[in-house]
């Protein structure tokens, strides 16, 4: 439907100014994103799955021969167009004792984008539409917990923010004097018919479910339910809801899940340790203290911030020119004597959209690339360009500084080549061309999208089947009260155990960041038995390696026998 122009009873410029003129009208999210985001969660936890066609479908291949289902769960995130003949093998698949995950406005509309009115299915799955029509999207920004079901068990009770992105290219905290977390985004509005409601958004039932037949439907309203940005997006509870879902279907069908394990042979989990030191000189000037003090408690410690502090001869006087050579050197100590690794938080030029602040003020050096690229700074071809020199500059300040030695892996400094690792100021380098920027520059991480818990490579949301060659480390988000603390000085130390305790055992990426020391978080973490302790760097290079993998998983049953396989692992041990 992205390619068919619009038909009469479809909303449509000028009548609504930012519809695409196609059958797909919605500009906030191209409609790719969303079955390329399950994708690319799915190989950063390491499950195998196939992709579905509507040929399948309506040719019956969801039934094995004896007529069992062939696949415990199939996943439809807002594939609306659904042709009538696929209407009775989705049922008769999901009578036979498949699971059927419908994400929003899955099977509400024809193959030429005619609206059917209701979900093809709405009796089985026990919902109906709100309104008839195409557009019966609302804006929500809650999530509040109806029952402890097992795919909504992981989220407390209470209304919840729950903060999502409502556009592919939304600015997650907003341009500088107007820094405000984004929370809303587009879910459909259903009413219930007999369906088990899970949890409710702001205008009704959000997560439901209903047992059909020996199978079941599973209905997640949220039309991008995967790909969070920032600190405060509720990514890792979103993600689970899906991940609960597979499990179920899983057990249900007596099957296991062959998965390819996120880490290192002997690591049930992995840490990292963030600092974001934005412009504060007295944080930045404590790197080589605490970086001493975490290298002793076996942990490799991240220090990001904005360089045009500690640059010489920079417009920034909060620290002298005597104090900023004296800085530069106890970074080279802290890099090289405990292991630091220190990376770029921006700070290369300054503010684009605000050139009149004060070179001592926050956000002259902390804005991200999100911010410049709807500027025009005097003197370059876009604000794409702008945010490029800045940045560059930034990793060009710290490759100075640390000329020789080995920032973030052993013996790149002997040839140079130490790897450029980033992470935005207030998240925002989540639009596409700011990806493009961070790719352009040879940076290898970042920390702003998280479609899941793991470590992923950065998905394209404007361009599809692409990723970008950074991986993505994502922060692990964790409620406090009704919102997630973004950041450890949010957490109590009971939330903050409590928070490390769950993506622990959960085997997830344990990512929790902070402003200061963070001491107590890392003494906790390195205590816990088969953690991997490294830094973003480490990871992306297993991450290299692991992502060459292509396992075969298989299993069969012989009486009170079963086997499971891994077939056809091409790969090197690392």
């Amino acid at each position: 439907m992205e390619t068919i122009p619009a038909g009469p009873n479809t909303p449509q410029p000028p009548a609504v100014p930012d519809a695409s003129g196609y059958e797909w009208w919605y500009t906030s999210w191209p409609y790719f994103v969303m079955a390329e985001s399950l994708k690319e969660a799915l190989r950063s936890d390491g499950t195998p799955y196939v992709v579905v066609t509507d040929a399948d479908i309506t040719a019956g291949n969801l039934l094995q021969a004896d007529g069992s289902p062939k696949y415990p769960i199939v996943i439809s995130l807002a594939a609306e167009a659904v042709g009538d003949d696929e209407i009775g093998p989705l049922r008769a698949y999901v009578n036979a004792g498949g699971f059927l995950f419908v994400g929003s406005s899955s099977f509400t509309r024809q193959p030429d984008g005619t609206a059917r009115g209701d979900f093809a299915l709405s009796s089985e799955m026990g919902l109906q539409m709100r309104t008839g029509g195409l557009d019966n999207w609302y804006e929500n920004g809650v999530f509040s917990k109806a029952t402890d079901n097992r795919l909504v068990a992981h989220i407390p009770t209470g209304t919840l923010n729950w903060h999502l992105p409502l556009t592919s290219e939304e600015i997650p905290l907003g341009i500088t004097g107007g820094h405000v977390v984004h929370q809303n985004h587009y879910a459909w509005a259903v009413n219930t018919i007999d369906a088990q409601v899970l949890a409710n958004g702001s205008s009704g039932p959000l997560v439901a479910t209903k047992g059909y037949g020996s199978g079941r439907f599973i209905y997640y309203g949220i039309m991008q339910p995967l790909i969070g940005v920032g600190g405060n997006d509720a990514g890792m509870y979103s993600y689970l809801i899906l991940r609960r879902a597979i499990e179920w279907a899983f057990e249900s069908a007596n099957l296991p899940i062959v998965k390819l394990s996120p880490w290192r042979y002997g690591h049930d989990s992995a840490f990292i340790v963030r600092h974001d030191f934005e412009n504060d000189p007295v944080s930045i000037q404590a790197i080589e203290a605490i970086a001493q003090s975490e290298q002793a408690k076996g942990v490799k410690g991240e220090y990001y911030f904005c360089t045009g502090v500690v640059r010489l001869g920079s417009a920034d006087h909060q620290l002298s020119e005597v104090q900023k050579q004296a800085t530069i050197e106890s970074l080279r100590r802290a890099v090289s004597l405990y292991g630091a690794t220190i990376g770029s938080h921006n700070g290369g030029l300054a503010n684009p959209v605000n050139p009149t602040l004060q070179p001592e003020t926050y956000d002259y050096w902390h804005w991200g690339p999100d911010e410049a690229l709807d500027t025009h700074p005097p003197g370059y071809a876009s604000g794409k360009a702008y945010a490029n020199a800045s940045i560059s500059q930034s990793f060009q300040d710290i490759e100075g500084w640390l000329s020789g030695l080995d920032n973030g892996r052993a013996g790149c400094g002997s040839g140079n080549n130490c790897p450029r690792v980033w992470v935005s100021p207030y998240f925002n380098s989540g639009r596409d061309g700011s990806f493009e920027v961070l790719e352009e520059v040879g940076a290898i991480t970042m920390g702003e999208q998280k479609l899941s818990p793991f470590p992923h490579w950065t998905l394209s949301t404007q361009t599809k089947g692409k990723r970008y060659a950074h991986l993505t480390l994502p922060v692990s988000d964790w409620y406090v009260g009704g919102e997630v603390a973004q950041s450890l000085e949010q957490h109590t130390d009971a939330s903050m155990r409590a928070g490390v305790d769950f993506y622990y055992n959960q085997g997830l990426l344990v990512n929790f960041y902070g402003h200061g020391s963070v001491s107590n978080y890392s003494s906790y973490v390195v205590s816990k038995p088969r953690i991997w302790s490294t830094n973003s760097i480490g990871i992306y290079d297993w991450w290299v390696v692991r992502s060459a993998v292509n396992v075969t998983p298989g299993y069969s049953q012989n009486g009170t026998t079963a086997s499971v396989t891994a077939r056809d692992c091409q790969c090197q041990r690392p």
